[in-house]
């Protein structure tokens, strides 16, 4: 048994809304030895799950990631 809602939420996501914003966070704001080192891409649009999905207004992704690397101890 499934549940359709949260199926379609996940990989429909509606127009100007996000999901997993820490992946918007890491995409955006990873320095290139992070990108070598998880084999990211800097450009969302290579992502299709991130290339379908909306902007949110006065989000700043790099310095929300490198808030979370602060907090997680992965940066000094």
């Amino acid at each position: 048994m499934g549940t359709p809602f949260l199926q379609s939420r996940v990989t429909l996501v509606p127009e100007d809304e996000r999901n997993f914003h820490v992946f918007y966070h890491l995409v955006k704001g990873a320095s290139e030895s992070e990108r070598s080192l998880y084999a990211l891409r800097p450009d969302e649009n290579y992502y299709r799950y991130l290339a379908n999905s909306g902007k949110v207004n006065n989000m700043d992704d790099k310095q929300f990631f490198d808030r979370l690397k602060v907090r997680t101890g992965r940066d000094a």
